[in-house]
């Protein structure tokens, strides 16, 4: 018992600093991406974005894991089964939500013959997904999944 209670506090200890981490990484990154919109250079091109994206994930990951710990030594469940099933149903929602808006970009571009980068594309459509998905994440547990 004493072994996992050391081991939990050891865990909480990893998952802290990893978060530190990944606000430094979001603020640095931050800082990236206004000095190369302030030079007049796309925050796109040098990929300062995929340090943010980094820097978020690593931030919930590590905040949804020191909340499971904190909870798991109150001696409380956090991951129900509604829970699982509100996030299948977001994930589900944002990955339609992924591919409509890759469509829509595609039919558009053919379309009106915008000639579109789709590498800047993918980029900014993807950032837009998991921001629903998280969005999604935070409606279906305040309203409820059928």
């Amino acid at each position: 018992m004493k072994t996992k209670n050391t081991e939990n506090k050891k865990m909480l200890l990893a998952y802290k600093i990893i978060r530190g981490l990944s606000i430094l990484l979001i603020i640095l990154s931050s800082f990236t991406i206004a000095q190369d919109i302030s030079e007049g250079i796309p925050f796109y091109v040098k990929s300062s974005i995929f340090g943010m994206m980094i820097g978020l994930l690593l931030f919930s990951s590590s905040s949804l894991n020191i909340k499971r710990l904190e909870a798991g030594r109150q001696g409380k469940m956090i991951s129900d089964e509604r829970s699982r099933h509100v996030a299948e149903r977001s994930g589900f929602l944002a990955f339609l939500l992924l591919i409509i808006m890759l469509l829509v970009s595609g039919i558009v571009n053919i379309m009106f013959n915008l000639n579109l980068s789709y590498t800047i594309t993918v980029y900014v459509i993807l950032t837009v997904s998991v921001l629903f998905w998280i969005l999604f994440i935070y409606y279906l547990d305040k309203k409820g999944v059928r």
